[in-house]
């Protein structure tokens, strides 16, 4: 995933009563996003990288789509729901996100330490 950190600006919102802040930085965001991670994907065991590119090139089989699975009906017979697989594939390339971007986590939010326990 993309992890980004961004000073920007306040809109001024009058509905809500907030002062805008012109030009001047306000706002610390840290922007993360879902996307492809070759590198978290290389680091899988060989039958997890076989169902991943399996379900991207055939559109078919557990993983198909990952990581952007359907907001709905991403499995047949299920509105909502993702598979334990699908989660948990989910939860691993996050934390090999937030484990690789450690320093930028901790300094963005210094009250919650974010320690490296791992080697990727």
């Amino acid at each position: 995933p993309t992890v980004v950190a961004a000073s920007l600006p306040l809109v001024t919102n009058d509905f809500w009563g907030i002062r805008g802040t012109g030009t001047e930085p306000a706002v610390e965001v840290l922007f993360v996003m879902n996307n492809k991670c070759f590198e978290f994907e290389e680091l899988l065991p060989a039958d997890t990288r076989a169902a991943i590119e399996a379900g991207r090139s055939s559109g078919e089989g557990p993983l198909q789509n990952f990581p952007y699975y359907g907001t709905l009906y991403q499995n047949p017979g299920n509105l909502f729901g993702l598979t334990t697989m699908q989660v948990n594939l989910l939860a691993a390339q996050t934390e090999y996100a937030v484990m690789k971007n450690a320093d930028l986590f901790n300094e963005f939010l210094p009250d919650i330490s974010v320690k490296r326990d791992v080697n990727f």
